[in-house]
């Protein structure tokens, strides 16, 4: 039956069918509504897979008040990477849309990344803008919003409706200036997958581990995008990170991985170096700034040597001292600064003339 019925979704619209693949571990206070935000989708999805990455909480319930129209398989605790692999392989069409546990859709998400790719039978990635949900509010910043001055100008992309296509890869523009792409916003066929290698469960514990697959598959995709925020990532206790430092450190590990491991950003080696570097030293000055001084020596061990400025090499002396010391000259060291800089500003602003 369940065979037949998706035959039927195939058979009834221009529109190809997407499989909505959800990981999740220990969602059961937020899954529910996130399922709701799927199954009322104007088109709607042709199955909807939740695997559960080896929950202790009520997930199972919460999705089994959904009946037939959520499939759940719940395997011992991997990593979101194996929980998404696992997912994909079960999908039974040719299009994968992603949605982490705790995100939400607005009702017409699938249906224009489907009308995109009706348009535009050659793309095998589209993905769509993104919002902030906070307390239930969508934010009114858009995530194509936080880009660099310039950003768009510098991309190659032709207009198609409610979308774009690009006509130039992403992978420098992701790499160097800012990735667009968030996994909940992401559909892809289930051949690109499987060309590329789906999700690395190597980077199980790293930051941006998801960022690893989106360059992969942006090497060789043919890449579309809606521009109006059809998912919500939501920010919430669980999930809610003041660390920039970690964020950023997170992302130099990837960069590294990238360069050992993908012959295509071979051709970048040089800039993204550059970038690597970048990433650690603004991690280790955000380290020192939360008052990280365990991840802060973490980094300083991978800082490049001519990174290691005096200030940095006195911040890292700061944080060898013993925790109850090593606070307060932290927060003594940053006054100062702040201070300093306060006084540069004020005397290097240029005077207006009297008149």
């Amino acid at each position: 039956m369940e065979g037949d019925a998706l035959a039927g979704v195939e058979e009834t619209s221009d529109r190809p069918p997407f499989t909505v693949v959800i990981p999740s571990y220990n969602r059961c206070d937020l899954i529910g509504e996130t399922l709701e935000s799927i199954l009322l989708q104007h088109f709607p999805a042709a199955e909807v897979i939740v695997v559960d990455d080896g929950s202790t909480d009520e997930t199972k319930a919460v999705v089994a008040r959904f009946g037939s129209r959520v499939t759940y398989r719940k395997i011992p605790s991997s990593g979101v990477q194996i929980a998404r692999n696992v997912g994909i392989q079960m999908a039974r069409t040719p299009w994968i849309a992603l949605c982490d546990s705790d995100d939400l859709w607005r009702p017409d998400h699938l249906s224009l990344q489907a009308d995109l790719i009706v348009r535009h039978p050659d793309l095998n990635f589209v993905f769509s803008n993104c919002s902030f949900v906070i307390e239930g509010v969508w934010a009114t910043e858009k995530k194509f919003d936080r880009t660099p001055t310039g950003f768009w100008d510098r991309l190659a992309f032709t207009r198609s409706g409610n979308g774009i296509v690009f006509t130039d890869t992403l992978v420098p523009a992701s790499v160097f200036e800012s990735n667009l792409v968030l996994v909940s916003a992401l559909s892809l066929t289930k051949e690109l997958c499987s060309n590329v290698g789906y999700y690395n469960p190597a980077l199980r514990y790293t930051k941006s581990e998801d960022w690893e697959f989106t360059l992969r598959c942006l090497y060789e995709a043919k890449v579309g995008a809606i521009l109006e925020p059809t998912a919500g990532i939501r920010r919430h206790p669980q999930n809610r990170t003041s660390s920039q430092a970690s964020v950023s450190f997170g992302d130099a590990a990837i960069l590294q991985f990238v360069l050992r491991h993908h012959r295509q950003a071979e051709r970048y080696r040089e800039r993204i170096e550059k970038e690597i570097a970048k990433r650690k030293t603004s991690a280790f000055d955000s380290a020192f700034a939360e008052i990280d001084h365990m991840l802060l020596r973490e980094i300083y061990a991978s800082l490049p040597a001519e990174e290691r400025t005096a200030y940095r090499r006195l911040k890292r002396w700061v944080a060898t001292l013993p925790d109850p010391l090593a606070r307060p000259v932290n927060r003594t060291l940053q006054t100062m600064r702040e201070a300093l800089l306060g006084f540069r500003r004020r005397t290097t602003a240029p005077k207006s003339r009297a008149s």
